[in-house]
């Protein structure tokens, strides 16, 4: 989940005065990213002056060694610097923040990875020959028949600081969230609704939505502040009386910075695990490879007596500075900070120096023999993978075609390129196996065609190549007309085939071998790197000015929004359902489409998995996708629709899907290639992991995607 729903106020929960920012002074500013990196880079720059291979009587360090704690201890890791956070309602989440703030929360609607299943408060699990019952925020859900999400709040959770988590925390947040954007100036209506202190009914962003699409909507998102923080702030928002006054509040309510320090004195965390005061804040003196050691940020926490359930937990121990390591192997979001099998070595904040240097018990990756999260050669003996498993709340990665070029509009070519296109050998060298394949050919990740689909509808489905096949990539391009003149692959007019595949940031391992992989078949490939000079990527994209393009698949665990309508890019990513047609020559069903958009009617083959249309020869090497008479025409943009409507039942809802899963491996608008893949290791020596069946090892909280946060809170990892 990318926005933060936190709330702020002066530490006293009062709010200040008209005109003054949270923390009580007028005129103060955030943390902008810019200046949060400065600080960031500041915090890591004073550490590396206490980096030391000197002896324990040196003078060189500048933190104590880890503290004993009476009773064992499981230490974790995150890439913040606790210090360097602000945990209130900034204007955008700072980077780790979500990563770190997980150690510190109550879990509310996890999810079982591969499955995507939400699970409630009361789930259980069998540990040490008993029964394990797991608390989370979230006790009962349902969609109503009109379309809206209810949930139902364990009443027994409670921040620190002993105030309730329940219903009227979550309403409070959303109600400011309305009324920040001018919500009571507008025609747009505040669709929630407080039923008791714990219930809570919402209708879901962009409208009514059927129980089959619920899924992406269900979850009411991580843990305000508390309601006594955050209620002064809804008051003056809704006391002001212009959208001016609207701004000026918005900007104190997001401004300012609610330091970890404020977060533990004022006890704004709900989770199981508690600082006992600001001193459990500190920093340590840890080991790293190579006789050395580094100082870093440490965050303390000991099990909450009030907590529901055994209070017989070892103590929390929180690692900062892991540098890299609150991302997934892709970068959904487009901010480059993720890719590449791993994070760089080579810095004492490096994560894989923290596990070699046994300074962590267990935590979130990939353990591989080369390019992994961690390289088994460099991980402790005793540190072993638990489980992995694809995961498709990161996303994925797709090649884009943009129709409107003549040689990409045809069928035969499109198909023909994504044959050649050596998908498997770029996903390891620029992701590694921190990554893995597209689970079906449906444009869906994960498991989530079987459960959208079902399995005997995707084991239908045509299975494209992942590694390079020139012979049926020749194939289909004489299908479409062409001959290969003198290594390169022309029309019969003597067009070559020829095409620019456009690029922002130097992906060096992923772009290289996808030109090589078709250069060596015969297209040739010009590369463009737009980096905001001139026109920019942002510019040329929504402006169609590509031919090929790497974009992201977008992240969750439903059919919705894979198979959506929509199309988003930024400053160096894009992002579009694998349906979408890039330069759709076919007919939208929007007045004013983006630069790629569903068609609205196309005929498709009577059977899932055929390539082609009975009765249909191609001529013009498949340029046409309508066929009266022939195959079966649909009507994409409805099914898309139907998709979300509050109306559909689930039989209809599974039949819409087909219909975008038939239209995406017949035409296969795009080219999906990878996944990202999540995994648990563990220090197996020490811990044990709950394991009825091996579902608990894949159990994570929903955003970020980690399974260590769910272990710590739900007490799953054992000392032996």
């Amino acid at each position: 989940m990318v926005g933060d729903p936190h709330d702020g106020s002066e530490a006293d929960g009062t709010g200040g005065a008209a005109g003054e920012s949270r923390d009580g002074s007028a005129g103060s500013r955030g943390l902008d990213r810019r200046a949060f990196v400065s600080l960031a880079g500041a915090a890591a720059a004073t550490a590396l002056a206490g980096c030391s291979n000197e002896s324990d009587d040196g003078d060189t360090t500048t933190a104590g060694r880890q503290r004993d704690v009476d009773g064992p201890v499981v230490s974790v890791m995150t890439s913040a610097q606790p210090s360097t956070l602000d945990m209130g309602p900034n204007t955008s989440t700072p980077y780790g923040r979500p990563h770190f703030e997980g150690f510190l929360q109550s879990l509310v609607l996890p999810t079982h990875g591969p499955s995507g299943e939400p699970y409630t408060s009361g789930h259980t699990w069998s540990v040490d020959g008993g029964e394990l019952s797991v608390p989370c925020a979230v006790a009962a859900y349902e969609v109503t028949d009109d379309g809206a999400v209810a949930v139902t709040f364990d009443d027994r959770l409670t921040y620190w600081n002993g105030d309730t988590l329940d219903a009227r925390a979550y309403h409070v947040r959303d109600r400011i969230e309305w009324l920040e954007v001018n919500g009571a100036f507008t025609e747009d209506e505040f669709t929630a609704e407080l039923v008791g202190d714990t219930e809570y009914r919402w209708t879901p962003m962009g409208g009514s939505i059927n129980p089959a699409a619920a899924r992406t909507a269900l979850h009411p998102g991580p843990p305000p502040l508390p309601t006594a923080y955050n209620e002064p702030w809804l008051e003056r928002f809704g006391d002001a009386s212009s959208k001016d006054q609207v701004r000026d509040t918005y900007l104190d309510y997001r401004q300012g910075k609610l330091s970890i320090e404020t977060y533990v004195e004022e006890g704004y965390g709900t989770g199981r695990y508690a600082p006992r005061s600001t001193d459990d804040v500190t920093s340590e003196l840890i080991e790293v490879p190579y006789s050395l050691r580094t100082n870093t940020e440490v965050v303390y926490a000991e099990p909450r007596e009030d907590y529901p359930g055994s209070t017989d937990r070892p103590t929390l121990r929180i690692l900062g500075g892991a540098n890299g390591y609150s991302g997934p192997a892709l970068d959904p979001a487009g901010s480059g900070s993720a890719g590449g099998g791993g994070v760089d070595a080579g810095t004492f904040y490096d994560p894989r120096d923290f596990v070699n240097g046994e300074e962590v018990d267990a935590g979130t990756g990939v353990i591989a023999e080369s390019k992994g999260d961690f390289f088994r050669a460099q991980v402790p003996d005793a540190i072993e993978q638990a489980d992995t498993w694809a995961n498709p709340a990161a996303g994925g990665k797709q090649l884009v075609f943009n129709w409107e070029r003549p040689h990409l509009r045809r069928l035969w070519v499109r198909r023909a390129v994504a044959a050649a296109a050596p998908f498997e050998r770029m996903r390891y060298n620029q992701y590694g196996p921190g990554t893995m394949p597209p689970s079906s050919h449906s444009g869906l990740l994960g498991s989530t065609a079987e459960r959208a689909l079902g399995s005997e509808f995707v084991d239908s489905l045509y299975e494209y190549p992942q590694e390079a096949d020139t012979d049926l990539a020749a194939e289909w391009l004489r299908r479409a007309g062409y001959e290969r003149v003198e290594g390169v692959w022309q029309r019969p007019d003597g067009d070559p085939l020829s095409l620019t595949l456009t690029v922002y940031s130097a992906n060096i391992n992923e772009v290289q071998t996808l030109i090589a992989g078709l250069e060596s078949f015969g297209v040739a490939v010009e590369t463009e790197q737009l980096l905001g000079k001139g026109i920019s990527f942002e510019d040329s994209v929504r402006k169609g000015g590509f031919d090929l393009l790497l974009a992201n698949v977008p992240a969750g665990q439903a059919a919705l929004p894979v198979y959506g309508d929509w199309f988003s890019a930024g400053d160096g990513w894009v992002a579009m359902p694998p349906i979408t047609v890039a330069g759709n020559p076919l007919g939208s069903c929007r007045d004013d489409p983006p630069a790629a958009s569903v068609p609205d009617s196309v005929t498709l083959p009577d059977q899932p998995g055929a390539l082609t249309v009975d009765g249909v020869d191609y001529p013009d090497g498949g340029a046409t996708y309508e066929f009266p008479g022939a195959g079966e025409t649909v009507a994409l943009c409805e099914a898309v629709e139907r998709l979300r409507d509050a109306g559909t039942d689930e039989a209809g809802f599974r039949e819409a899907a087909r219909r975008c899963a038939r239209w995406y491996n017949y035409a296969l608008p795009n080219a999906v290639f990878v996944q990202d893949r999540v995994g648990l290791w563990a220090d197996l020596e020490r811990f044990a992991v709950a394991a009825d069946e091996g579902r608990s090892t894949e159990m994570a909280r929903g955003e970020p995607v980690a399974p260590m946060h769910y272990h710590v809170q739900a007490g799953t990892l054992r000392e032996r």
